[in-house]
């Protein structure tokens, strides 16, 4: 991998923490890199560039997001995210101050999650201006798979979000350098009133969690020690800074018949 100066990645980071900049404190908030999550292999600047990067399709957005490479011009993030058409995303890093990656520029948008398909969620498709050839895209969890996620079964978040506590008031925002990752599970696949309704409900399998700047960020369960398939991707965390078990919702990929058969068709 080649070297990108560290200066421009810092002045990346800081216009996206200005950008989505929120109130934690209340009982809901959007999702915002995994705070006291663990780094992912060759993420540290003095690791060894693993020769493939199994992780390369979770993206790294310019205003804050976090991102899915799921065709080679088609990624996936959150709805609130907002206008990000002209903006850079990277994709293949691990370390954003050691990688270059692959760099696009997204040049469409559209919201083509729950709240066009079904009730309740949403999940924001982007278009790239070249393809990415480079990354292996992440499959989109089909209906039948639910024995991947069911059950409370182990599932990973990944994000280029914050790192230190959001809930201490006036701390200032540091984003990760780094690619990082943590245990969760599902305990509710389907909430059924309210605000988070028909999103799935998760919890946090150790002390990581997801936190500003993971929106958008991909919920991974693994077939055995084979494919990764999306599960879900990152919405809200509700219960910040209230106590130790919050809970964190995911808009559903599984359910996404449509979203699936278009993103399918783009695997060219």
């Amino acid at each position: 991998m080649m070297i990108r100066p560290t200066a421009r990645r810092r002045r990346l980071l800081a216009a996206a923490g200005s950008l989505l900049t929120l109130g934690l404190l209340g009982v809901a908030a959007p999702a915002e890199a995994i705070v006291k999550g663990e780094v992912v292999p060759g993420g540290w600047a003095g690791d060894r560039v693993p020769a493939v990067n199994l992780y390369g399709f979770v993206g790294r957005m310019a205003v804050g997001c976090t991102a899915s490479l799921v065709a080679p011009g088609v990624a996936l993030t959150a709805g609130h995210c907002g206008k990000v058409t002209g903006t850079k995303v990277w994709f293949g890093v691990l370390n954003a101050d050691r990688d270059t990656g692959v760099e696009r520029t997204i040049v469409k948008q559209q919201n083509l999650g729950d709240a066009a398909f079904s009730a309740g969620a949403s999940i924001l498709v982007v278009w790239l201006d070249r393809p990415v050839r480079e990354v292996a895209p992440v499959a989109l969890a089909r209906p039948d798979q639910g024995a991947l996620w069911s059950g409370g079964s182990a599932l990973s978040a990944y994000g280029w979000g914050q790192i230190n506590d959001p809930c201490i008031v006036g701390g200032r925002t540091v984003p990760t350098a780094e690619l990082r990752r943590t245990g969760m599970k599902i305990v509710d696949t389907a909430v059924s009133t309210g605000i988070y309704r028909n999103l799935a409900k998760v919890r946090s399998l150790g002390a990581g969690h997801p936190s500003k700047g993971d929106s958008g960020g991909p919920l991974i369960a693994q077939e055995g020690a084979g494919r990764p398939y999306l599960v879900g991707v990152f919405q809200a965390a509700a219960g910040f800074c209230k106590g130790k078990n919050y809970a964190y919702y995911y808009n559903r990929v599984w359910t996404q018949q449509k979203l699936r058969d278009y993103v399918n068709s783009q695997q060219r």
